[in-house]
């Protein structure tokens, strides 16, 4: 038993090992060195694996074993309340609140693919009553939007207010229920994805927004086939991996160049500044440390439970956001996952102005 033992610990050493070079990652530009961001995103599976050899090492009362992995998770603190907060505290107060929503609709193609009216009605009052919950949004960026989702933000909930970005075929968006002052897009080189911004009045306060959407991994159907089909041996799953890795280098590298514009934009911002949309990365990347620089993470401050935003295959992936200017304090952050109407959960914060 005790070889047994050895050779678990050896294990949980590596680890540990892998979970400290994932707290690396966000520190290192993917094109310098890519590989590691790949054990970033993996950082969830990381963490469960160490809480296994932590349970582990205490029920067969190796306490000292199971010290390693704890203090590992505690050294990347930061980064576990990125992933999974438990804080959740809401401060009382009674000033002017702005409500904001983002979220990644992916055309609505669960609901369009009926093609009966009354059922799509149906998911639509649904969604609305999601969307809005206790109070009605004031804001609403969008991506992955098509021409047919835009009546459900100007008739449905009631948005008097647009800019959206439709270049191509899936815009990206920002809806409000307050007057749009000036707006503008910030472009990126040789992608479909983009990112735009508008100026809000807001109670005679002008604040800018911006919806973003950087480029996407394009790896997603393939791994959630893999998943799904179950990794087999020979050529065939060799080149499919090597296939992925190579799109997600390819884009790692692309969204770390647009993160750096973006942040780039709202250093010159003349209002402060709210950032939300998807960023195609987890807490655990270079992506989310330069696109987020000077910014509050929303769910750092109130959010509650796991983060996840990714509705897909692919578990525990928390991709989109809404970021703060430090002059808005957090009231309330949450992932609504009461019914899934697109591959993304829609993302929610309450916020007020210092």
């Amino acid at each position: 038993m005790k070889i047994v033992f050895k050779i678990l610990f050896f294990i949980n050493i590596a680890f540990v090992f892998v979970t400290l070079v994932s707290y690396i990652n966000p520190f290192i530009h993917p094109k310098h060195f890519w590989p590691i961001a790949t054990i970033g995103l993996l950082y969830p599976l990381w963490l469960v694996i160490n809480v296994i050899f932590i349970l582990f090492w205490l029920f067969v009362k190796s306490y000292k074993r199971s010290l390693l992995s704890l203090l590992t998770i505690i050294l990347g603190w930061s980064y576990l309340i990125s992933f999974a907060n438990f804080k959740g505290s809401v401060p009382t107060l009674e000033d002017q609140k702005l409500h904001v929503v983002t979220f990644n609709l992916q055309g609505l193609q669960v609901v369009f693919k009926s093609k009966d009216k009354g059922i799509q009605d149906s998911l639509l009052q649904e969604m609305k009553d999601m969307i809005v919950g206790s109070s009605s949004p004031d804001i609403v960026c969008v991506q992955d939007m098509v021409s047919s989702n835009i009546p459900f933000f100007e008739k449905t909930l009631g948005f008097t207010h647009k800019h959206k970005l439709d270049k191509q075929r899936t815009m990206t968006g920002i809806f409000s229920k307050f007057p749009i002052v000036d707006k503008g897009e910030i472009a990126f080189d040789q992608s479909f994805n983009s990112c735009i911004w508008a100026d809000i009045d807001w109670h005679g306060n002008k604040v800018r927004v911006y919806s973003m959407h950087l480029e996407s991994n394009r790896i997603t159907d393939d791994a959630e086939k893999m998943i799904t089909e179950g990794i087999t041996t020979g050529e065939s799953t060799r080149s499919k991996l090597k296939t992925m890795f190579s799109k997600y280098k390819h884009t790692a590298v692309m969204r770390a160049q647009q993160a750096a514009l973006i942040n780039e934009h709202i250093q010159d911002s003349p209002y402060p500044v709210i950032l939300a949309g998807d960023l195609n990365d987890t807490p655990q990347s270079y992506v989310y440390r330069v696109a987020a620089r000077s910014l509050t993470d929303g769910f750092k401050k109130t959010g509650r439970g796991i983060g996840t935003t990714y509705a897909g295959g692919i578990p525990g992936l928390r991709i989109d956001y809404i970021f703060a200017d430090q002059k808005f304090q957090v009231l309330s952050y949450e992932t609504l996952k009461d019914r899934i109407y697109s591959d993304h959960f829609p993302v929610r914060a309450t916020l007020i102005l210092r």
